[in-house]
């Protein structure tokens, strides 16, 4: 569906499917389609004597409001500790899992060094200041991850309907969709990296200390610089 192989959007996609259930737990096709169906658009209406002017204004009305659900959705995707606004653990998390030669990767280093510098090593008073959602959108208007998900769970299967197929299997009715050549662009395929990039990862997640869940001390944080990652 996505065309890559990457553990940490892997554990993303649980996180959010799951609403942050242990490991352990066994997602059902349910829970898939309830969480992702934001990603859908709405049936276009027909409204009967309507004026072109008002015909305009309610659509623009209703692309605002698809605009606003799309950005609460990927707040939440990002949100992997589940907490009400994107935290500091969060952002070290997705920094250590994605490195900024990516898009998505690119976008999460830029949120953490702000984080840095306002709240951790001000040049006069910190600033406190967390990503809630309205400082999430202020500083990440529309992130890259929403059209690279509204590709893989709409247009491929739009794209590609006309050519399904199906096959009934104890009386019921199975559709399969042929493979697509699409790929995600925004985050890294780990099937095509070198071994040193897993070094690499590793080393990031060790410094960390991701694998205990714990981060260090504000202190050492300070002299951490995303270029290090």
């Amino acid at each position: 569906m996505f065309g890559v192989k990457n553990d940490g959007f892997a554990r993303m996609l649980f996180e959010y499917i799951s609403s942050h259930a242990p490991h352990s737990h066994i997602v059902n096709y349910h829970q898939f389609l309830k969480r992702f169906l934001v990603l859908w658009p709405r049936k276009q209406e027909f409204r009967a004597n309507e004026s072109k002017d008002e015909m305009e204004w309610r659509l623009t009305g209703e692309r605002k409001i698809r605009k606003g659900e799309l950005r609460t959705f990927i707040f939440e995707f990002m949100r992997m500790q589940g907490d009400k606004a994107l935290s500091i653990l969060d952002l070290i998390q997705l920094c250590a899992n994605f490195p900024k030669t990516t898009k998505f990767g690119e976008e999460v280093h830029h949120m953490l060094n702000r984080y840095i510098h306002l709240n951790i090593k001000p040049a006069y008073v910190p600033i406190k200041m967390e990503y809630s959602f309205s400082n999430f959108i202020k500083y990440l208007p529309y992130p890259c991850l929403i059209k690279e998900l509204e590709h893989a769970f709409v247009k491929q299967i739009e794209e590609y309907k006309d050519k399904q197929d199906s096959y009934s299997d104890d009386g019921k009715t199975i559709i399969k969709f042929p493979i697509t050549d699409y790929k995600m662009t925004s985050v890294q395929d780990e099937r095509a990296e070198k071994p040193e990039y897993f070094k690499e990862l590793n080393d990031r997640r060790q410094y960390f200390r991701l694998d205990k869940t714990l981060v260090r001390p504000k202190q050492e944080l300070c002299a951490y610089e995303c270029d290090d990652l």
